[in-house]
């Protein structure tokens, strides 16, 4: 992070470093401990900004405590998906994908439609189908401690010819 200071008392140009990879870019936007350093003071512990290429997956990243943060999201252009909660990477899925399928781990309360439009967009793909199954969260002992999974939804997309999506890669 660069700091400039203007003619106008108390107003800095800050410069943040921008990180680019394949995918895009990611800076960090906001930093309190950075500001403050700088003589800036905010209310944000920390405020970051990505651009995605056409077709790019990412997630927020959970952090336990001491190390919590609240997640302030933001779209300038497009739109967020959280259809597709991440591919399902099995023995299983990979059989799938010689016959054309790719398994999608998906949002509980997602529609067909809702998927096909989602991997249609995020993969720049042609969907043929997609059929969806529930698998029952289990009440379970574990190290001597009750327990239960819990449910989850995922769909099997089937591409139309010619198409596909290598999860290995693609995500």
């Amino acid at each position: 992070m660069i700091v400039h200071e203007t003619p106008l008392e108390g107003v800095l140009i800050i410069e943040p470093a921008v990180h680019k990879d394949p995918r895009g870019f990611f800076l960090e936007t906001f930093s309190a401990a950075r500001y403050e350093k700088s003589g800036v003071p905010g209310p944000f512990v920390q405020d970051n900004h990505s651009r995605s290429l056409k077709g790019t997956v990412r997630g927020l990243h959970f952090q336990s405590p001491p190390f919590a943060q609240t997640k302030l999201v933001r779209c300038i252009k497009g739109s967020l998906y959280d259809v597709i909660l991440g591919p399902v990477i099995t023995e299983k899925a990979t059989h799938a994908s010689e016959y054309n399928k790719v398994l999608f781990k998906v949002r509980g309360d997602a529609t067909k439609p809702q998927i096909k439009e989602a991997v249609e967009k995020l993969f720049d793909v042609k969907v043929k189908s997609v059929n969806t199954l529930v698998r029952k969260g289990k009440s379970k002992m574990f190290r001597g401690n009750f327990g239960s999974q819990s449910d989850v939804k995922r769909a099997i997309v089937t591409l139309e010819e010619g198409h596909r999506i290598d999860v290995a890669t693609g995500l």
